[in-house]
């Protein structure tokens, strides 16, 4: 994955005890995908890419084009690594 585009990025390790995992919006309380992002449980990577967090995204207006963007990789691994702490891409 090139970063280019992105402003930050951290990577951790995450154990799921279920092999359901749903992507959810918490302020409309919907499901924003149908399937589970794994398949089984077990230990997991993960790794955040991210954009525009400091543009003021709260003080858009209905139809702006959204500035924030995040990027999200997940894939399995065998036991747990040491999370990667944030840091500035550009």
């Amino acid at each position: 994955m090139q970063a280019a585009g992105w402003e930050q990025c951290q990577e951790v390790s995450t154990r799921f005890e279920s092999g359901e995992v749903i992507f959810r919006d918490l302020d409309a309380n919907e499901m924003l995908l149908a399937d589970s992002l794994i398949s089984r449980p077990g230990w997991y990577r993960i790794r955040l890419y991210a954009t525009g967090r400091d543009s003021g995204v709260e003080l858009q207006e209905v139809g702006d084009d959204l500035v924030e963007r995040y990027l999200m990789q997940l894939w399995p691994e065998g036991q747990e690594r040491s999370a990667m702490p944030l840091h500035q891409l550009d």
